[in-house]
């Protein structure tokens, strides 16, 4: 316990904070230098837990915390208040803050309430609260922005983007402001005795986290800050907690702000942060901000290579993916990879500006953003790309990826609620209410050089009330209306700004969201393709629009040379939708509804493939002749970040034809499959009437009771691959594997066409159990699931459609706690890709991170994927050739093309596990150096161990010599045992099998050790008997 004997008075509801005397004050100051120092001690004798005494610590500098590993600080209630500097933390890594609260002195804001107002001479005279000095905004050289609040100071007034020059005092405590603005607003005019704040950035206060990684920050409440009340920054791996962090303003003191800017700002972070459970309100400006930088193509160096300037530092290296795109519409010019990547000294970073400013200021009508860390970079890129001077350039390695935000509460905030540009990302169960623009918004931007251009987003389960409500005025220019948007800022207009053409944003899932009074539409996508929009409710959109319908005409933000029908002109006039579609390609959706009267969806400019089950009746869209599927190309994702796939329509209950559009699949294709109890108590389901079973596969609870699944068909004469009709088999042992019991069938349609097949059981890190198998009507996978894997007779969740594909090998959890899910989905004739699906969040959402392209003549099925301990990616797949192999460096978002591995095998799966021990167990036919051939390939079955992530094979245990046995699959329990699953003769014996050894067994390859395994032999199930 750090301890500082210093007393906090109650604060005074006619203040805006405490009021202390001079001596408390002298003693916070001196407790902050002791905390200070007895910090400095703790951490320097390798304390890993510090907790403080719950006082109040005045500092007039930085409180920092550096290269740290491992440490949690308790503040146990304890105030920090900051004359000068922050909190600090830099290059800290598995750290934990917690418990703090946050203000700072002066405050970064000045408020008061309107005595007078001229409309002629465009002023505003408000009188200072008490405690709040004219000197401090007076003093200022540049404009404050301004926010206007009624007389209570409870909600904002319809007056935004308003800024004045640095006020004048006219008397004493009483202020002039100047801004035309606030006297064009007709709705709710400002009047006296309404509420006025002034920003003043101080720089003073917040949190700032730099180059950290796994830093969480829990209970810390932030009360005021002249900055971003929370940041994280610098080229940092990242992957940071705020859990019920707070910026808000401090109760009993009347401040009507917290934060002076942001109220958290994440910026180049190779992971995205993770807010659970906060509230953020009361800001300048975003309450929450994620993204990385675009940069810029300066010149073309006399090598041939690019000299590219980056505005936060250069976020790139070699070997990294580039993504260029034609300035200022970001029309896409293809990609490349680092091959040399060298600093220049020239051009320097006031010639880049200068430059840049030119060249912007000529093509868009004004300058972007100021460059201040910009430095040339040459750039040799392993392929030719049509680059001019400025145009854009893209890379993906720090920009927020799979930021995740659930549960937390944004409110009354003066710009946007949600502002990312994060791939992979979940906002999940949060409330947006009284934001002056939109709640969510996806926008890249090219004013501030904000990027990427983000894919796979999923925005559910959230609420949204009085969202955008002062971004549809006659006067305000934003674009920012819709509670949930998604748009592009690139276009050759800034402001006002001018849609555009380009589509770079992709896989954008909006699903199960309720949304109220909607100032114009309650969602707006635009520049994005591979769209869902999902069980949305909306309530009263356009309301706004019903009293001003010219209020928000989309028209004028058309470029000049847009073509539309009459009919989405009328959409874009008057947008008064659910729904507003514009510049959006494969959309898909259903169960949408809107309250109030107004219509659901409004199809507007430049929007293609809008899926039947999304449209109203009688408003479909045709297709084009030839649908634009995404297709990523030998491992490269597509726009931006992850590789391209077709939106899931698991989320919607639409689907893609292969090669074709989206459409609807009927109803009775979506029926679930139906769950038989007991199969053999049943004549259709029995043993005795199958004539085919294999494809088995294996799990094992913590328990130890063991689950098996297999597929069964029951047409006389045809082998299981071909059998017309086939279901699912799930059996369970309590007893080690010595007795079974088939204790469910899983099948689509009793005699029916459909198939149930290639199923999958699994024990997740929670303990669940899950079911996989796929559907042969609609090409998913679908799952049941239990949490009781011990009992013999659980109870099963409804089956539940996972992705389009097939699902049948093990999961992979990984080191960052994600699962990846190996999938295979056949998008053409020609065409297969290797996808890897990720859950974040325990199996509640599924997102491709990436996938391979392969060609179909090499019949890739079957993929398996193992974490290597530097980090990469090991894809193995069963292709016609034997096994091939590609590896992923960046987390599953990109793979190498798949080529020949040094393991040889016959066309058949095999199994590759990692082990407790740390090593890799193969299971597969023959020698591994030898590809087993001819009518009895798959026989053989052998174990080998491998003490070096696969590089070489040891051992050689022989499971079954005979043939044909095939498709192994396992598990290793806890106490070391191995169990392994496969089949033997699927038309004739149709056995499941199962057996155990040790990893000491594999590596013996004795005879003996043969012998032991053969003895541990088990019957799981023999078809064709009673």
């Amino acid at each position: 316990m750090i301890a500082v004997a210093v007393t906090r008075p109650d604060a005074s509801a006619q203040q805006p904070g405490p009021a202390y005397s001079r001596e408390t004050i002298t003693a916070q100051v001196e407790a902050a230098d002791e905390l200070r120092s007895a910090l400095q001690r703790a951490l320097d004798v390798a304390e890993k837990r510090v907790t403080l005494s719950p006082r109040v610590y005045r500092f007039e500098g930085n409180l920092d915390f550096s290269d740290l590993d491992g440490v949690t600080i308790d503040g146990q209630g304890a105030e920090f208040v900051f004359t000068r500097g922050m909190v600090r933390l830099q290059s800290c890594r598995n750290v934990t803050v917690k418990n703090l609260f946050l203000d700072v002195e002066p405050l970064p804001f000045v408020q008061g309430t309107v005595v007078a107002l001229d409309s002629q001479a465009k002023t505003v005279d408000m009188r200072l609260d008490p405690g709040y000095p004219a000197e401090a905004a007076c003093s200022r050289k540049d404009g404050l922005r301004c926010v206007f609040f009624d007389p209570k100071g409870e909600r904002e007034l319809e007056i935004i983007d308003t800024t004045t020059p640095p006020p004048v005092e006219v008397s004493p405590g009483v202020v002039r402001i100047h801004s035309r603005r606030i006297f064009d607003v007709e709705e709710r005019p400002l009047a006296a005795g309404d509420r006025v704040v002034l920003s003043v950035k101080t720089g003073v206060g917040g949190i700032s986290l730099t180059d950290c990684a796994n830093v969480t920050l829990e209970d810390i409440t932030i009360y005021a800050a002249g900055r971003f009340a929370i940041t994280e920054n610098g080229l940092a791996e990242g992957g940071n907690t705020y859990r019920r962090c707070r910026v808000v303003r401090r109760p009993g003191s009347g401040r009507l702000m917290a934060g002076a800017s942001d109220g958290f700002h994440s910026i180049t972070q190779k992971r995205g942060p993770h807010l659970v459970e906060c509230e953020i309100a009361h800001c300048f400006d975003d309450l929450v901000n994620i993204h990385g930088f675009f940069s810029l193509a300066v010149e073309r160096a006399d090598n041939g290579a690019w000299l590219i300037a980056v505005p936060g530092g250069r976020d790139f290296a070699v070997g990294s993916l580039l993504r260029f795109y034609r300035a200022p519409d970001a029309e896409p010019l293809g990609e490349a990879r680092v091959v040399v990547c060298e600093l220049r000294d020239t051009p320097t970073r006031e010639e880049i500006e200068q430059r840049a400013g030119e060249h912007f200021k000529q093509v868009c009508g004004r300058t972007l953003r100021s460059l201040p860390h910009a430095q040339a970079c040459e750039v040799t890129l392993d392929r030719e790309i049509d680059l001019a001077p400025f145009d854009f350039v893209s890379c993906a390695d720090f920009a927020g990826a799979g930021a995740v935000i659930e549960d937390c509460h944004f409110h009354d905030g003066h710009v946007r609620g949600v502002l990312t540009k994060s791939s992979d990302s979940v906002i999940r169960g949060c409330r947006f209410e009284r934001l002056a623009r939109s709640g969510v918004v996806i926008k890249p931007e090219i004013y501030w050089l904000e990027g990427p251009f983000p894919s796979n987003v999923r925005i559910e389960q959230n609420t949204f009330v009085d969202c955008g409500f002062g971004a549809v005025s006659k006067v305000e220019k934003s674009w920012e209306f819709a509670p949930l948007q998604v748009i592009s800022s690139f276009s050759s207009r800034l402001f006002p700004p001018l849609f555009s053409k380009p589509v770079n944003m992709r896989r954008i899932q909006c699903v199960d969201n309720r949304i109220e009074r909607a100032p114009g539409p309650g969602i707006f996508i635009m520049n994005a393709e591979d769209v869902v929009i999902s069980r949305n409710t909306i309530i009263d959109p356009g309301a706004k629009l019903a009293e001003a319908p010219a209020t928000l005409d989309l028209t004028r933000n058309l470029p000049p040379d847009a073509v539309l029908t009459d009919a989405e002109r009328d959409v874009m006039a008057q947008p008064a939708f659910g729904v507003l579609l514009a510049g959006v390609r494969n959309v898909i959706g259903n169960d949408n509804r809107v309250e109030g009267g107004r219509a659901l969806l409004g199809v507007g400019w430049n929007t293609a493939e809008v899926a039947p089950g999304l449209l109203p009746p009688g408003t479909a869209k045709p297709a084009p002749d030839k649908a634009r599927l995404p297709a990523p190309h030998n491992g490269t994702p597509g726009p931006e970040h992850g590789a391209a796939a077709v939106p899931d329509p698991a989320l919607v209950g639409g689907g893609v034809v292969e090669g074709g559009a989206p459409v609807a699949i009927s109803k009775d294709s979506l029926e679930p499959a139906e769950l038989i109890r007991d199969p053999a108590a049943t004549e259709a389901y029995s043993r005795a009437r199958r004539t085919c079973t294999g494809v088995p596969s294996l799990a094992i609870s913590r328990g130890g009771r063991m689950w098996a699944a297999w597929y069964s068909g029951t047409t006389p004469g045809e082998i299981i691959e071909r059998c017309p009709h086939a279901y699912v088999v799930v059996a369970t042992s309590g007893d080690s594997g010595e007795t079974w019991q088939e204790v469910l069938a899983i099948d689509l349609d009793g005699a029916g066409p459909g198939k149930a097949y290639d199923p999958l059981p699994w024990v997740d890190p929670t303990g669940t159990l899950w079911i996989a198998w796929h559907d042969s009507r609609d090409q998913g996978a679908w799952t049941v699931t239990t949490t009781e894997p011990d009992s013999a007779d659980p109870t099963w969740s409804e089956p539940r459609r996972i992705t389009k594909g097939v699902m049948m090998n093990k999961p992979t959890v990984l080191s960052t706690g994600e699962w990846l899910f190996p999938v295979v989905q056949r998008i053409t004739g020609k065409v297969t890709h290797l996808r890897a699906v990720i859950s974040r969040d325990r199996g509640a959402t599924f997102i491709d991170k990436g996938a391979l392209e392969v060609s179909y003549e090499f019949k890739p099925i079957e993929p398996m994927v193992v974490e290597r301990r530097d980090g990469s990616f090991w894809m193995l797949v069963r292709t016609s050739y034997g096994i091939g192999e590609s590896v992923s460096r960046d987390g599953g978002v990109t793979w190498s093309p798949l080529t020949p591995s040094a393991i040889k095998h016959c066309t058949s799966r095999f199994f590759i596990t990692r082990l407790q021990s740390g090593h890799l167990l193969l299971v597969k036919h023959g020698p591994i150096d030898v590809r087993t051939e001819g009518p009895t390939q798959r026989r053989e079955l052998t174990a080998y161990i491998s003490k070096d992530d696969g590089a070489t094979w040891s051992g050689g245990l022989m499971l079954d010599e005979r043939a044909p046995v095939s498709y192994p699959d396992g598990q290793q329990t806890p106490d070391g045992v191995i169990h392994i699953i496969w089949d033997y003769h699927r038309g004739r014996a149709q056995e499941i099998l199962t057996t155990h050894f040790t990893e000491a067994d594999v590596l013996a390859g004795s005879a003996a050790a043969a012998e032991k395994v053969t003895s541990n032999r088990r019957l799981v199930s023999k078809g064709g008997t009673p």
